[in-house]
């Protein structure tokens, strides 16, 4: 009689274990689907930007959209950008070139936390001065990050974030600053999907003297298409609005990144940001790395 019984419990407990395995095969799917892929590499950024703090200059990812999807992460950047201001005008010209090799990466504590950072090991800088040049090559900034998903859905994804900026004091000054944000994620499709973000990157110099705060609300939003297998074409725009009263906007920035996927384990990318209207003298920024994921 206990074999019956026990045998009857299995059997009855057997519908029960089907339908949680259905559900975790429903979950996993609908998180496969809004966030990774079997074909190519997870969504992420294009991750260029213009910056929040001095116009023309680099600081790691300080300012730039972030993923919105726990998954890990390395990459290595290649990144250029040029400046120029009052050029028809020699004693008031001032002009910058920057160039930097950035470290980046992301690593998941699980589905719903994940951190990230990057690193600027080496930059450049050529700063133009009236008739006045200096050149300085050391080490760049270096940011952390927490990310946490809030909500999600089938196709869909809200992540909060907080971002920490070190300016180590390269050439002048050392810095640090702070950049609360939200990103956002719709994929409808394995081939189509929709990054945004928002966030509020505020910094400041602390030697050789201490300056006022810089703050800056950056918006962005990026629609990437992958029309084959191992090809996808990101198309985005940036502004950034300046919080001092003088300010305004700084800039507005169409971004494009070209991607060539190798698999679902990494992908190439060769990415260029052309500002068009604002305040901020940068010319354009380029950008070509590859990033390793899992």
């Amino acid at each position: 009689m206990d074999r019956a019984r026990g045998t009857a419990m299995k059997h009855s407990a057997l519908p029960a274990v089907c339908a949680f395995a259905s559900l975790l095969g429903v979950a996993t799917s609908a998180h496969a689907g809004r966030c990774h892929r079997a074909e190519a590499a997870p969504r992420g950024p294009i991750g260029l930007t213009l910056g929040a703090r001095e116009p023309g200059l680099f600081h790691a990812a300080f300012g730039a959209p972030p993923p919105a999807c726990a998954y890990g992460s390395f990459g290595l950047d290649l990144r250029a950008g040029v400046l120029v201001s009052g050029a028809n005008d020699t004693p008031n010209l001032y002009g910058a070139i920057a160039a930097e090799v950035l470290l980046h990466g992301s690593v998941p504590l699980n589905d719903r936390v994940w951190f990230t950072a990057s690193w600027g090991v080496l930059e450049y800088r050529e700063l133009h001065n009236a008739t006045v040049v200096s050149r300085t090559t050391g080490l760049g900034a270096f940011t952390l990050g927490a990310h946490v998903r809030a909500a999600y859905g089938t196709t869909w994804q809200l992540a909060p974030f907080v971002r920490a900026l070190v300016i180590p004091g390269m050439a002048y000054s050392i810095g640090a600053g702070l950049e609360p944000g939200l990103a956002a994620l719709w994929a409808p499709g394995n081939r189509v999907g929709v990054l945004a973000s928002f966030s509020l990157p505020i910094s400041t110099a602390l030697r050789p003297a201490p300056a006022a705060w810089v703050a800056f609300a950056h918006v962005s939003a990026e629609l990437a298409l992958r029309p084959l297998s191992h090809f996808e074409v990101a198309l985005g725009a940036e502004a950034r609005f300046g919080l001092a009263p003088d300010v305004g906007l700084a800039s507005l920035a169409p971004v494009l990144g070209l991607r060539l996927h190798g698999g679902s384990h990494g992908y190439l990318q060769l990415a260029a940001m052309l500002p068009l209207l604002g305040s901020d003298a940068t010319l354009g920024r380029i950008g070509l790395g590859y990033v390793s994921t899992w």
